[in-house]
């Protein structure tokens, strides 16, 4: 930090921790929700200031007990407690201290309140002081916030459906589309295409591999893409085995064919389809790390707007679900129409870095993809966070072994009855 750089909009100083009595825990709950209800920014404890400029560091020890205190502190007294981070810069000649910073992300939770008097006030930052919205700016902030969820579920329709159009008709797929509530940015230009081909071209699809790799990478309208391949047979040009589209503002959409287990009679064209679970397990996880990855890394903030469905193209055939275990496998239920999308949204810092969180998201988005296809729960994916080794194929459970070891997710023994 420079000498003479002024307090601004997204930028407060502070000399000294912030204390424990009363005022001073209203204090940093005001200047967090501020941040939060403008455009959010930086509070950086340790710098001392004069008429509202820095004029110097004022180092201050670095303490896990402070750093919890600030989190407990903004927890009761912020409503609803906005996203921030808590950062340390070490003083390079004592890495006990330095400057602390608060990290706010502008929220699309705004209004955050704050308890003033027994009352909520909704503070924000007006230069480098701050100020409280007044009535009407309250109602038009809640507007806003409620306006936010049908704006993006409608991108999510929109990037769905470009997905959709692109892709084979005749086989069956899991789409999973991410929309995050703030936009981030990644630029399309020669230099982000070859760092996207590097990392993407010739590698698998789905994890563990199930035999789709990504073969073709290219850049579109605003958007980077990969995929397996083309219809050739038929000259259609429409996608097969797998895609990943990558979006300018933190958007993605991510496909995987999800094979030809078909029902067959005598040889004939199969009178419906069966969708393998733990193919749509492993699908489910590899979508929710992919893409919250890219939006996490293009900056995108608030909440990641979901929406996963198996999609059985325009055959209209009934699907049923089944698994191909050693331990027996087979058909779960009777075959019943293709179900519609799910939708859930999941803050994006819980999915990626994936660890526990995201395990959680998918076994929801899992159970709730069974229960479409009348089956009450499968068993690769516990809500706990914890992923099942028993309802993995022996062939792939050392990978799903070495994927939770490497973040963090236990890979449980466990068996419920009747899963």
């Amino acid at each position: 930090m420079e000498q003479g750089s002024p307090e601004a909009l997204d930028l407060d100083f502070k000399q000294e921790h912030y204390g424990n009595s009363d005022s001073d825990k209203r204090e940093l709950s005001k200047d967090i929700a501020a941040l939060a209800n403008t455009s959010g920014g930086v509070i950086l404890i340790g710098v001392a200031e004069t008429d509202g400029a820095a004029s110097g560091l004022a180092p201050v020890l670095f303490s896990e007990a402070d750093e919890r205190r600030y989190r407990q502190v903004a927890a009761n007294g912020v409503l609803p407690l906005p996203r921030f981070e808590l950062l340390r810069v070490a003083n390079p000649s004592d890495a006990a201290s330095g400057v602390l910073a608060i990290v706010v992300p502008r929220s699309p939770l705004a209004p955050h309140a704050v308890v003033v008097n027994d009352g909520l006030r909704y503070p924000r930052r007006h230069g480098s002081t701050t100020l409280y919205l007044t009535e009407p700016e309250v109602a038009s902030a809640y507007r806003q916030r409620f306006s936010l969820g049908p704006e993006r579920l409608q991108l999510v329709e929109a990037r769905e459906r470009e997905l959709l159009n692109r892709l084979d008709q005749r086989e069956p797929w899991l789409i999973a589309t991410l929309v995050p509530d703030l936009d981030g940015h990644m630029v399309v230009d020669r230099a982000s295409l070859r760092d996207f081909q590097s990392k993407t071209s010739g590698q698998p699809a789905q994890m563990p591999w199930y035999g789709a790799n990504y073969l073709h990478c290219g850049a579109g309208f605003r958007r980077l893409w990969a995929h397996g391949g083309t219809s050739s047979e038929d000259q259609t040009g429409f996608v097969r085995w797998c895609s990943l589209e990558l979006h300018t503002d933190g958007s993605g959409t991510y496909a995987v064919q999800l094979g030809d287990r078909a029902r067959t009679s005598n040889g004939g064209e199969a009178a419906y389809i069966l969708l393998d679970d733990e193919a749509i397990a492993a699908s489910i996880l590899t979508a929710l790390e992919r893409l919250s990855q890219h939006a996490w890394e293009s900056g995108a903030g608030g909440l990641a707007n979901l929406r996963v469905r198996t999609w059985s193209g325009k055959t209209n055939k009934r699907v049923a679900l089944s698994h191909g275990r050693n331990f027996g496998g087979g058909q779960y239920a009777p075959a019943v129409p293709p179900p519609q999308g799910l939708d859930v949204s999941v803050p994006i810092d819980s999915l990626y870095p994936a660890g526990p969180e995201l395990v959680m998201a998918a076994a929801t988005i899992l159970r709730d993809i069974s229960q479409s296809l009348g089956v009450p729960e499968v068993g690769q994916l516990d809500v706990d966070g914890k992923v099942r080794r028993k309802y993995w194929s022996q062939g792939v459970q050392n990978h799903m072994r070495a994927w939770c070891e490497a973040r963090g997710v236990e890979f449980t023994e466990d068996q419920p009855a009747g899963v």
